[in-house]
């Protein structure tokens, strides 16, 4: 929380000659077991770290205790430049929506290489991380690249961890060291603006992801969400993200006994943490995550046996439909004659 840049051993103090700091960036693999059923996706918040914002005493804790409770998940860690400010070197000018973006074309490219496409997905989200996480998936159903949808379509659940949904004291304790250094051309105001509580950025980002929610819920997939929030304070700074942001109404939610940074840090598999965020994902992944990636698969392989060379631009190629064109499937002698029952209609929706 709150941390130094991590710097790679050997490079300039903050006191020394002013350089470009170095972060382990991009999509990293903590555990690949020989068959795997689901991706776990950990991605960390503001001034986070890939590995350290998981780790407590040396333990990070995905890669040393997860595997052993869920052996068929990968698990992979995301890093990104989150650092809002730097006494020396520029700072990384991204908006969320470039975290986003960069977010799922990592996430892609991962799942491309080992040929996962149809893999389901849960995201592990620290603070800001699940305001990234929550516009990726925003973009991934709304974009025409079909390898982004199929994250969206892919993702089964989200773990949000602290996640200040409608703001928190994060800007606050952000402007604080900005005012006191004054580092104007080494600040990235943009980044710290979104978590205000009365953000439109962060509002449009909770709608928008509300709505799909909402869409996915109403065609028969929806997506399993908790919120953990924090329960003890930092030191001589409070409590970072309040019960009432940190929780979406009407999805299951718990507290866990620590701050907003050692919320994510488990050192044992007793600690209790440890076991309220493990259970969960253990129940999801017993769940129908394998039946959701057998269907999947599936799915992949009637489309890519109807493929024809050309096939997206015969797509661009077609006409505007003449007006009422297929009307008369909604007719009342259509629906009695074929005898469409309420369920069959929802599972081509479905397949949609």
């Amino acid at each position: 929380m709150l941390s130094r840049p991590w710097k790679k051993k050997g490079a300039p103090s903050e006191k020394g000659p002013a350089t470009a700091e170095l972060f382990p960036q991009g999509m990293k693999v903590l555990y690949q077991p020989l068959k795997a059923d689901v991706d776990i996706v950990f991605v960390h918040g503001l001034t986070g770290d890939r590995e350290r914002t998981w780790t407590k005493n040396g333990t990070c804790w995905p890669q040393s205790l997860l595997p052993g409770e869920i052996p068929t998940a990968r698990v992979m860690t995301y890093g990104y430049d989150a650092y809002f400010l730097r006494r020396h070197g520029p700072v990384l000018s991204h908006r969320i929506r470039d975290h986003a973006l960069d977010l799922l074309n990592a996430l892609a490219a991962s799942r491309a290489k080992g040929e996962a496409e149809q893999r389901p997905i849960i995201f592990v989200v620290h603070s800001l991380g699940g305001i990234v996480c929550k516009d990726a998936l925003v973009v991934a159903n709304r974009g025409p690249e079909q390898y982004l949808h199929m994250i969206f379509e892919s993702t089964h659940g989200i773990v949000f961890m602290a996640t200040p949904h409608s703001g928190s004291a994060l800007a606050d304790m952000a402007r604080l060291p900005m005012q006191v250094f004054g580092l104007v051309r080494s600040v990235n105001s943009d980044l710290v603006s979104v978590l205000e509580t009365q953000s439109e950025v962060l509002e449009r980002i909770q709608s928008d992801f509300l709505a799909l929610v909402r869409s996915r819920a109403t065609l028969g997939s929806p997506f399993n969400i908790i919120c953990f929030y924090e329960s003890l304070p930092m030191s001589k700074m409070g409590i970072i993200v309040p019960k009432d942001s940190a929780i979406l109404p009407g999805y299951h939610c718990g507290s866990i006994r620590a701050d907003h940074r050692d919320i994510v840090r488990y050192e044992t598999t007793e600690d209790p943490g440890f076991v309220d965020v493990v259970s969960v994902l253990q129940r999801w992944v017993n769940s129908n995550a394998g039946q959701l990636y057998v269907l999947r698969e599936a799915k992949g392989r009637f489309l890519r046996f109807l493929a024809f060379p050309g096939i997206e631009a015969r797509r661009v190629a077609i006409g505007n439909p003449a007006q009422d064109t297929c009307s008369w499937i909604f007719g009342t002698r259509f629906i009695k004659t074929g005898r469409l029952a309420n369920d069959s209609i929802a599972r081509m929706a479905s397949c949609g």
